[in-house]
């Protein structure tokens, strides 16, 4: 088992003590890269331009949607798919017992023995 670790450790220290082939890069390398770095630069100035843009549309054609009716007309019920679901509202009832239920008595507010 000693030797073949002195074995293995003799082979990792030869590969290692090795002196590679200098490399190189591929041919038209540095065209692709100042193509890459281009490519970066445009997408990098064009969102905030695009952005802005949709903004400024929206901006633009917000108004006019606004002015298809008069100014001092409110619709008077949401249309059917934005109307929400659930119980219609009950309707406020004119006086304090009117609706058949006496008023609260603040006197008995808070808690027990607390005056």
């Amino acid at each position: 088992m000693n030797t073949v670790v002195l074995a293995a450790q003799d082979i990792v220290g030869d590969v290692l003590a090795q002196q590679g082939p200098e490399l190189e890069p591929p041919p038209d390398s540095a065209r692709f890269l100042q193509l890459t770095r281009y490519l970066i630069w445009l997408t990098i100035l064009l969102v905030p331009v695009v952005i802005g843009g949709v903004v400024a549309l929206i901006l633009v054609l917000r108004p006019r949607v606004r002015r298809s009716r008069p100014r001092n007309q409110r619709p008077t019920t949401l249309p059917p798919q934005r109307r929400a679901a659930g119980p219609p509202p009950v309707p406020d009832s004119e006086l304090p017992g009117a609706d058949g239920w006496d008023p609260p008595d603040p006197s008995v507010w808070g808690r027990p023995g607390q005056h």
